[in-house]
This record gives structure tokens, sequence and C-alpha cells, in this order.
């Protein structure tokens, strides 16, 4: 996601910031800057693929498609 430059200015977002996204019935968009925790930095992760579902296969499965992608010419 690519967020304006005066966007990320203005909220002080910076690489590697974390940022929530949703959307609602009416198909509104909100992203807001998640503050990093004190806890584990996967802490945040862990906690977003339990509530999605989303498995250690399910990202390695994405992870080795996009290798492929990156790196298709070592591939071939």
């Amino acid at each position: 996601m690519t967020i304006p430059k005066a966007v990320r200015e203005k909220v002080g977002l910076r690489i590697g910031d974390i940022v929530e996204v949703t959307a609602d019935d009416a198909g509104r968009i909100t992203a807001r800057k998640l503050e990093r925790g004190t806890g584990a930095p996967l802490d945040f992760g862990e906690e977003f693929a339990r509530k999605h579902g989303i498995t250690a296969a399910n990202i390695l499965k994405l992870s080795r498609s996009t290798r492929r992608e990156v790196f298709r010419e070592e591939y071939e």
C-alpha cells in the first residue's frame, strides 16, 4: 500500500511502522498507525495471524511464491 508523502509526514509514519487498515460496510477505508507495544517484536504478528486464521503454512507458501517471482531467473 502506498501512502502519500503529505499524509505520512502529517501522521509521522516511518518505514517499519505498523498500520491497521479497516473497512466498513459502506466501503470506507480507515488506516491508523499502531504504537508498538513493549512485548516481543513478533507479538503483534502472532496475534494478527491467530485473529485471521493465518497459519505458518500460509506464510511459507506466500514467501516461496514471492521469492520465485522476485528471483525468477534463479529458479529457471
